[in-house]
């Protein structure tokens, strides 16, 4: 991939990695996956969805040898520099 695409993403994301995010994904994840709203037309896909990210979040943790707790990301449960989903 170019470097200026890594860098508009960057630059978009996160404003050059100055704002990340100040929300635990650990939080945001498992409450999107398990209390999305119901009414919410795609609710049953969502909520897969989010339990697939949650599952692939909490390996990714496991693997870097992080509390999952520790991680802080986007309202979606995005996260890192690019504030990419997990599964990304």
């Amino acid at each position: 991939m170019p470097i200026e695409i890594i860098t508009g993403i960057i630059g978009v994301e996160t404003i050059y990695g100055r704002q990340m995010g100040n929300m635990r994904v650990l939080d945001t994840l498992s409450t999107l996956s398990f209390d999305f709203p119901e009414a919410h037309p795609r609710a049953a896909a969502r909520n897969q969805y989010f339990r697939g990210e949650l599952a692939t979040f909490l390996a990714l943790s496991f693997r870097m040898r992080k509390p999952p707790a520790s991680f802080l990301g986007s309202y979606a449960g995005a996260m890192g520099v690019p504030q990419f989903m997990p599964s990304s």
